[in-house]
């Protein structure tokens, strides 16, 4: 009756152990600064400015960096040298598997050229990843 125990409860920890699936989180993005509306692109004789979409495609290394930084799609080549050079300067927050640093092969970040409002990322995450409360002056603090 012993060994019968022994092999159900190994069984059952293999069948846990089997079916558990590692614990993995993506890549976060960590700085993420929008580029400029770049002033080549800028139509002369008083037409308005373009709009323009670029798709880049990226990886994220162990550290968080951007590396091997190409555009996937592009409604202006105009614009595909700023989108790039932006999305080379970001900083991520890498991709975990088991709890540890992992790469992460093909992230793909959408950025709009609107020379109005400047550019928008579709997947910019505005979410603070931490928060710090103020120091008030203590003049300030007791009213």
């Amino acid at each position: 009756m012993r060994a019968g125990l022994i092999a159900a409860l190994v069984f059952f920890v293999g069948l846990a152990h089997a079916q558990s699936d590692p614990d993995e989180t993506p890549a976060t993005p960590k700085y993420q600064r929008a580029p400029e509306y770049p002033a080549a692109c800028m139509p002369t004789n008083g037409v308005e400015p373009p709009t323009a979409e670029v798709t880049v495609v990226f990886d994220i290394t162990k550290n968080g960096y951007t590396e091997n930084v190409r555009v996937a799609d592009s409604s202006d080549p105009c614009f595909n040298e700023v989108a790039i050079a932006a999305a080379r300067g970001w900083r991520y927050e890498p991709r975990r598997v088991n709890g540890r640093r992992a790469e992460q092969l093909g992230k793909e970040v959408k950025l709009r050229f609107e020379f109005e409002n400047d550019i928008r990322s579709v997947q910019l995450d505005a979410r603070p990843l931490h928060r710090v409360p103020p120091e008030y002056p203590e003049r300030c603090a007791r009213s």
